[in-house]
């Protein structure tokens, strides 16, 4: 059973990166020269980079989501030190 979950987990984290790169594709295929390799690089970085920042604020916005509730109690406690 474990095994399933762990496939299962896999599974999402690879669809999630993959979703990254699909979302955060833009139009830079259409600038994508396949006789002229040089222009394949600075599209992967631009899409690594911007996956990068997508992924980041996702991160960021539900750790916020997860902590507000205890926003008061942690203030609470630091300030009482």
């Amino acid at each position: 059973m474990r095994y399933i979950v762990l496939a299962c987990l896999m599974s999402l984290g690879v669809g999630l990166i993959a979703f990254g790169f699909v979302a955060t594709g833009g139009d830079h295929l259409a600038s994508f020269d396949p006789h002229h390799p040089a222009t394949f690089l600075p599209s992967l970085e631009s899409r690594l980079r911007a996956f990068h920042t997508a992924a980041g604020e996702l991160l960021t916005n539900v750790v916020e989501e997860a902590i507000a509730p205890y926003r008061e109690g942690f203030r609470h406690h630091w300030q009482a030190r």
